[in-house]
This record gives C-alpha cells, structure tokens and sequence, in this order.
C-alpha cells in the first residue's frame, strides 16, 4: 500500500515536471522567435535609413 502511493507520487511529480518542461521550451522558442522578429525589424529601418541617406 505505502510503495503503490509512493510510485503514483513519483508519476505524478513526473507528469508535472513534464509538462514545465514542455512549457519552458515552449516560451523559449516564442521568445526567440519575438527577438529574431524584432531583430530583422530593427535591420529594415537601419537599410531604409541607408537608402534614404544614399537617395
């Protein structure tokens, strides 16, 4: 009886644990995915910049 509660302790604290996981890879590919945005953003207005300067 005690080990049958121990072992479902122990999977459930893996499901969670799971599940963090899966969400911290999760936000840090969103992250990533905003800084690159933000990134080539940040480029197009340095090259519209330089057009204007050479135009």
């Amino acid at each position: 009886m005690i080990s049958y509660s121990l072992t479902e302790i122990i999977i459930r604290h893996s499901y969670y644990t799971v599940i963090l996981l899966f969400l911290t890879i999760l936000i840090t590919i969103v992250l990533m995915k905003y800084q690159v945005k933000s990134e080539t953003k940040q480029q197009e207005h340095q090259l519209r910049r330089e057009w204007e300067e050479i135009g």
